[in-house]
């Protein structure tokens, strides 16, 4: 008798657990469709092309004049995932040229004639480069939303040919500001390279193509139009 007890509570126990399974895996099917018929959409990512250089002669360079002298130059040219990707109008690249003085731990900078501002949400920033495979590294400089200037990445530049170098944007980067109606979002402001002492010396070439972001556009999507933006 207390055989057939624990059987017929074994049995209950597990009827139990399917009609919970079944009811969880329901209640998932239905927030999945939810979210796929945008009842609770929260985001609406988007590739922003920040630049294509092919005006790249308008950038500038910059770096420590003790250290030596950097210039650019726009060259035709492009990586070949990039070219076949159907980027037919992307014909140029922006190369970037250092001589070096001394030794030492200089850096260099390319930035554009003005900032950049990327619209919405920028979930990450991405650039091709060529970078010679020396140990130097790269970065992006960026303000956030309340004109601080910030740096990140760190990204080691020690690869031959083209690579696609994508750095995050991270959470500590302020871009939304919800007490008021301002533009969200960064701003680019331009490449830096931080320059291996033991590659201090004679001359760097370095070439960068087809700069990119991916940003959320989903708060700026749903804006209303008429709130007037706090700009003035």
């Amino acid at each position: 008798m207390k055989r057939l007890s624990i059987l017929i509570t074994m049995l209950i126990l597990t009827v139990a657990f399917l009609l919970f399974a079944q009811d969880a895996a329901q209640t998932g099917d239905q927030n999945a469709q939810n979210n796929d018929g945008n009842n609770f959409v929260t985001e609406a990512i988007t590739n922003y092309l920040i630049d294509d250089f092919e005006f790249a002669n308008t950038w500038q360079a910059s770096m420590p004049r003790d250290y030596g002298v950097v210039g650019i130059i726009r060259r035709e040219g492009g990586p070949a995932d990039v070219i076949a990707e159907g980027e037919e109008n992307n014909k140029y690249i922006l190369g970037a040229k250092v001589e070096y003085f001394r030794t030492g731990y200089p850096w260099f900078s390319v930035t554009p004639p003005r900032p950049v501002k990327i619209p919405g949400y920028t979930k990450e920033i991405s650039v091709w480069v060529a970078g010679r495979n020396h140990n130097n590294r790269m970065s992006f400089y960026v303000y956030d939303i309340n004109g601080k200037p910030q740096s990140i990445g760190n990204e080691p530049l020690n690869f031959m040919g083209w690579k696609n170098i994508t750095i995050q944007v991270p959470a500590s980067i302020e871009q939304e500001d919800f007490r008021g109606q301002v533009e969200q979002g960064i701003s680019f402001m331009g490449i830096h390279v931080k320059v291996d002492p033991r590659d201090s010396y004679g001359k760097y070439y370095i070439y960068f193509d087809q700069l990119m972001a991916k940003t959320d556009m989903y708060l700026e999507t749903y804006r209303e139009e008429d709130d007037p933006l706090d700009t003035w």
